[in-house]
């Protein structure tokens, strides 16, 4: 696994724990006192991490009238909340960060449910009433108590060839990095299992999106989950910060407020792996690969259509 520099951490950690928060804190309170009495309704965006969820996220603010996206929420949300979750390079192994963001009986929908509208609240502005959650891995491992707090919530996947995913987990990511190959397909397939699941129990309140169809054709795509989700076109374009094209986590190719989508990533992160490494990824992940790409609910590469 490639190691990010000292810096690239360093800035990282400053974003989060320390820029991120005090910026919070000034402009919060204003916000939080004007929208104190508001409810949203959540578009929670999930996926795997380095699955695109950045890339749907910011997507779906530029093009559709919300009132916010939180780009995190495990971070953006209260410290003290059952629902934060630190960082993926703070825990000692794959199963330990899973574990730590799968719902307990302990986790009530009230609580949920107050936590998320304080964090929306805080950083929400206008007056549409629907906001973008996106949280990679925890929107998954969560869908099911998700949806349980937001009645009217829904629940977006994004999901990609599970041979590019894997492997960018286990580069960028020290625990995916130092476990196993087996653990970083074993937390694929239980996350996006965790989707399938709420297409069945859910179906009117679950739609995901190709990773391929979404780069291929963005008007197509976007256009098709505006149109099933019921999102009005955006009344301006919002500002996104200047991005360079350079692999690494989050969003990136930004220039002018535009987002480029870069179209080749899956047959680089392929490039990157030794030929038994591919099979073993596409044997064990072949049957959860087919079950997302032929649901109802997926809008697909093929015209971007479901």
């Amino acid at each position: 696994m490639a190691e990010r520099t000292f810096l690239d951490l360093a800035r990282r950690r400053w974003r989060w724990h320390v820029s991120e928060p005090f910026d919070a804190k000034v402009r919060s309170p204003l916000r939080a006192l004007v929208n104190a009495k508001r409810t949203y309704r959540p578009v929670f965006v999930a996926g795997a991490s380095g699955s695109g969820t950045s890339l749907l996220g910011l997507s779906l603010g530029q093009r559709f009238d919300v009132a916010g996206v939180i780009y995190e929420t495990n971070f953006q949300v209260a410290r003290t909340s059952h629902l934060y979750v630190p960082e993926i390079d703070d825990f000692a192994s794959v199963r330990a960060y899973q574990d730590f963001m799968t719902p307990t009986d302990a986790w009530t929908r009230e609580a949920g449910r107050s936590d998320l509208l304080d964090c929306y609240r805080r950083y929400c502005w206008g007056t549409s009433n629907v906001v973008v959650d996106k949280g990679p891995d925890i929107n998954l491992l969560r869908a099911r108590y998700l949806l349980d707090c937001f009645p009217d919530g829904v629940l977006l996947l994004i999901f990609r060839d599970p041979v590019a995913n894997v492997e960018g987990l286990r580069r960028k990511w020290k625990p995916f990095g130092a476990d196993p190959l087996s653990e970083t397909i074993r937390f694929w397939k239980d996350i996006h299992d965790c989707w399938l699941d709420c297409a069945i129990a859910h179906p009117d309140r679950t739609l995901a999106v190709e990773y391929e169809a979404l780069v291929g054709d963005p008007d197509a795509a976007l256009g098709e989950i505006g149109r099933r989700i019921g999102l009005d076109p955006a009344k301006g374009q919002r500002r996104l910060i200047e991005s360079p094209n350079v692999e690494g986590q989050g969003i990136r190719n930004v220039r002018g407020s535009r987002i480029g989508y870069v179209t080749d990533a899956n047959t680089r992160a392929r490039e990157r792996l030794e030929p038994s490494a591919v099979r073993e990824i596409e044997d064990a992940l072949a049957e959860t690969e087919r079950a997302l790409r032929t649901s109802e609910h997926t809008i697909r590469a093929e015209a971007g259509e479901a």
